[in-house]
Order: structure tokens, then sequence, then C-alpha cells
């Protein structure tokens, strides 16, 4: 398939819901989800972890013929190489010189030159003609725009913060290890806070340069999922009928495999899975760090609609 690439990025932070909006939107005819691609170099390629169809990523057959038509097989050198260039390129420090000169930059001309491949190669293994990215970050989503191949269109997903801030509390075991497993990162109430207002004001911002972007509320998309995702293809300018929903029975998804990278371990789930928003965080988070959490992002509670849809706060 010829002409610009595709993407449906999913932005913000982590712990709102992104792997579930991914894996929902790779449903639907003419997507395809490939989790966080930001990571794929190296939680793919260098530690093998496991896709989200349950098989290590270096034999899974997806990704294998992704390899192959992308860059002829995949390279640990290259994975190395591509791993260090986007993590100095994409850096949040690195924000402001994203926005203004990447496109200019040899070495990010450079990177996405090397990057495009991947994309396309997803897209046309998947048979699809979008990919959903779920890398979250704002400063890879620049990076990417940067890109003269990529269209990229921006689904911002946003959570009460108090419930990110609790999600980022929890001891969360990685299912994806094809050796030891681990935890994944945790954050204190300050930590989350302070990345929840920064990272989602950097994808407000971006999201107000691109022609196809929205905003997207978890709590939204669970308790009403065929409204909240009809809604949001629309504004990005790929409408979808009834007749592409049916996988989705009121507040039951089900989920086919899927060929994911990174994220959270629902990704590994398959078949019927229940939308039921977490509000665990109203009894487990407790009262200092949710006074700490809610006085941090006033803000943007206030300007997402929270302290209205949770007025007890």
């Amino acid at each position: 398939m010829t002409g610009p690439i595709e993407i449906l990025y999913v932005g913000g932070w982590g712990r709102s819901g992104s792997t579930l909006l991914d894996r929902m939107v790779g449903r639907l005819p003419g997507f395809v989800s490939v989790g966080e691609a930001r990571e794929l170099w190296r939680r793919g390629v260098l530690e093998n972890r496991l896709c989200g169809c349950g098989v290590a990523f270096l034999d899974c057959p997806f990704w294998t013929e992704v390899g192959l038509e992308a860059y002829g097989g995949w390279s640990m050198e290259l994975a190395s190489e591509m791993e260090a260039d986007g993590r100095r390129l994409d850096s949040l420090g690195h924000m402001g010189w994203l926005r203004e000169r990447a496109g200019s930059s040899d070495a990010a001309r450079a990177y996405l030159k090397r990057l495009a491949p991947l994309y396309r190669a997803a897209r046309d293994v998947g048979e699809a003609k979008i990919v959903v990215d779920s890398s979250k970050l704002p400063n890879y989503a620049v990076l990417l725009r940067a890109s003269f191949d990529v269209d990229l269109r921006l689904a911002h997903l946003v959570r009460d913060s108090r419930g990110v801030a609790n999600s980022w509390r929890k001891e969360i075991t990685r299912v994806d290890a094809t050796e030891e497993p681990g935890l994944m990162e945790r954050y204190g109430a300050l930590a989350a806070s302070a990345r929840y207002l920064v990272y989602n004001a950097l994808t407000e911002r971006l999201s107000h340069r691109l022609p196809h972007a929205t905003r997207v509320r978890y709590e939204d998309l669970v308790a009403h999922p065929y409204e909240t995702l009809s809604g949001m293809l629309h504004a990005l300018g790929e409408p979808a009928g009834p007749d592409a929903f049916g996988w989705l029975h009121g507040t039951v998804a089900d989920l086919g495999v899927s060929h994911t990278v990174d994220g959270n371990p629902m990704r590994m789930q398959q078949g019927p899975v229940p939308l039921v928003a977490d509000g665990t965080w109203r009894e487990q988070l407790p009262a200092r760090e949710r006074s700490v959490v809610t006085g941090l992002t006033l803000p943007l509670l206030w300007h997402y609609r929270y302290l209205e849809w949770s007025p007890a706060a």
C-alpha cells in the first residue's frame, strides 16, 4: 500500500486504560494494534518478551513477518541502535526542539527513515489501513509527527487522576517475561501526579496542532463503549457503522488475539472481557495521598469534568 502511514496514536499518561482502548480499536475493520511501538526495540527484539498472542516476540509469526518485510529480519544491532537513538531523540527535555526542528534534523530524519518501514510492514502484514500505537508519551508522538511518511491521528485518553495514582501504587507482576517475572514500575502520589500533569498537558497541546485529534475518557469508554468509540472515530475522520462492532455486546468486549508489545497485562487476555470502571481508588487510596493528588491535579480534574463526575471527592 502506498501513501502516508496512517497511525492512530493513543496518547496521555499510563494506567489510564490505553491497553484496553488499543485492543478495542484493533478489533475494528481496517485497524491493527501493535501496542507500545516505542518499546518494541527493547521489550520485543532485545528482551524477547511475550507478544500479546502469548508467544515470544522473536517466535511470533506476525512479528517475524513484519521484521522480514521491514528489515529483512530482526537484528540485535539495529534494535540497539534504534533503542538508543529513539531515547535520545524523543526525550521529554527535547520537546521544544521536537516541535520546532525535528523535521529538519539529520539525526531525526535518519531515525524516522529507519522507523517508517516498521509501521508500514505492520500495516501491510495486518492487512489494515491504520496502525494503532498506544505508546502514550507525547514526546514520541511529536517525533512521529515530524515524519513526512506519517498521517498522525491522536486519541488523548484521560482518567480520573485519583484512579491513575492508585493504580501506580499497586504491585503488578509482569506477565510477559520469558524468564524470571518482575514487577511493573511504581510511582508514589507526588511522582504520579506530576507526570499526570505534564504528560496530559503536553498531549493536550499536541492535540491543538493536529487536524484529527479528540479526547476520550476512560470512564466513558467502559460505561458507554459503543457511543464513545463511535464518537472518537468520527472525530478522527474514520467513522464506523454498527456492523463494525459485532464483537461488542453491551459492556462486554470480545477481544481476540492481538500482537501488542508491552503494556498492561490485560493485553494477553482473549475472549469476552467485561468493561467495568476500576473505582477501587475510593477505598484503597489513603486520605492523605488522595488529598495530594486532588490538590496537585485540580486544574485537570476540573478541565476533564471529574469534579462533576465525582462530587464526593
